[in-house]
């Protein structure tokens, strides 16, 4: 597992990623229920790692908060509040 995933695993997404997964948070309260992971370009232009952010994604769909689908999508289910 390279070291950002484990950092992201190891503390739930806080410390060095906490801001990576807060951007995804906020990413994806914007977008409609199902949407593509294109759309993540816009965090990934605002300077954030991709490992970092397809960790976070993973995390969430572990946590349940979201849905990884075929196609290059994720369906919103119960996202962290904030």
């Amino acid at each position: 597992m390279p070291p950002s995933a484990e950092a992201t695993l190891a503390d739930g997404g806080q410390g060095m990623a906490g801001d990576t997964r807060t951007a995804v948070l906020d990413r994806i309260r914007d977008l409609p229920e199902v949407a593509s992971l294109y759309e993540f370009a816009v965090v990934v232009n605002a300077g954030h790692d991709q490992d970092r952010i397809v960790n976070v994604l993973f995390q969430l769909a572990k946590e349940g908060a979201v849905e990884l689908l075929t196609g290059n999508r994720l369906r919103r289910k119960n996202l962290p509040n904030m």
